[in-house]
């Protein structure tokens, strides 16, 4: 077979199956309306014939009235005892939920209290370091000066000045902030 034969073969099985599907559509869909069209028919049918039994027979109102007397009281008992059960069932699945949030929340703090312990008393000591770091450099600042091998601040410029150029001050740099 060739392509040319193959190509033509595509489109006639395409165009037949396009064919087939739109019939099918369109058989179903006149099934379903004569579906709807005989339930619109026999339910109106229905509700003419009772419409007129209640109309044109008393007793029938009155059958239909009694039935609903004796059967509406065990209807509530049962609705009620639906919705007492239902509250129980509901209690005691709430209860057990907030039994084991309960439990799962405690394992949680077993978890988080010393994790959030650890982690102050670490930020507690790096912040201790800090203060003592900055606490020595001024003391080293404020002796140094008071010996005369810096003059006041000094110091602290030098540092800064190093810290910011990433490569270190040069000698030169710091003979010329002794001046």
């Amino acid at each position: 077979m060739s392509e040319g034969e193959s190509l033509s073969f595509v489109k006639d099985l395409s165009s037949l199956t396009y064919e087939k599907v739109s019939r099918a559509i369109q058989t179903t869909q006149g099934l379903y309306d004569d579906v709807c069209q005989y339930g619109r028919q026999v339910g109106d049918q229905a509700y003419q014939t009772t419409r007129y039994y209640w109309d044109n027979f008393p007793p029938l109102r009155w059958l239909v009235y009694t039935f609903i007397v004796f059967v509406l009281p065990p209807l509530i008992i049962f609705a009620g005892w639906m919705v007492l059960t239902f509250g129980f069932v509901s209690a005691i699945a709430g209860a057990g939920v907030v039994v084991s949030q309960g439990f799962l929340t405690t394992c949680g703090f077993f978890v988080f209290l010393p994790t959030a312990g650890f982690l102050i008393f670490v930020a507690f000591m790096m912040a201790c370091f800090a203060v003592f770091t900055w606490g020595g450099i001024q003391t080293a600042n404020a002796a140094l000066s008071k010996f005369g091998l810096i003059r006041r601040g000094n110091f602290m410029e030098f540092a800064k000045q190093r810290a910011i150029s990433g490569r270190g001050a040069r000698q030169s740099d710091y003979e010329h902030s002794r001046r």
